[in-house]
Order: C-alpha cells, then structure tokens, then sequence
C-alpha cells in the first residue's frame, strides 16, 4: 500500500477518542507536498572476475576506492576490477 485512507466508523471512533483528551499541543505541521530530494544513492558493484562479490557503496566512496573481492582475494585468483553493475 502506498496510502491509507479512514473510514466513516474510525473518523467517528477517533473524534470520541479527541473530544475526550482534548487538542494535542503543538506546532502547526507544514507540509509543502513534494518530497525531499533522495541524497545518496546506492549502487551494486560486482567483482568481474569471479561475480561472487556484490556490495552496495555510494558512487563516491567507488570511485575513491573500489572495493577489493574478498573472494579473489582468499583464493590468490587475480583481483579484477571492480564494476558498478
């Protein structure tokens, strides 16, 4: 589900619920309607030798270091570069 909306039985059963407490105190709740812009994004990166080694990274972190393939690595295969898949 992506949405909820209530029904006319739990509108009628929460109304009871606030009359009974009273208002929250708060601030009033702004809301602009659009959604904040996702910071990082994740990508796969897989080892090109051996395709056992799949890790998530942010873009940056890849292309400062590329991970090196735990797998290749134990076996004392060649170490392959690192791709985003």
């Amino acid at each position: 589900m992506t949405a909820t909306t209530e029904s006319k039985e739990f509108a009628k059963q929460a109304q009871k619920i606030v009359d009974k407490l009273g208002e929250y105190p708060h601030k009033t709740l702004e809301s602009s309607g659009t959604k904040k812009k996702q910071t990082t994004r994740m990508v796969k990166v897989i080892c090109n030798n051996c395709n056992e080694y799949h890790v998530r990274m942010s873009r940056t972190m890849f292309e400062l270091a590329p991970p090196v393939c735990g797998h290749c690595y134990e076996y004392e295969e060649i170490i392959s570069q690192m791709e985003i898949a």
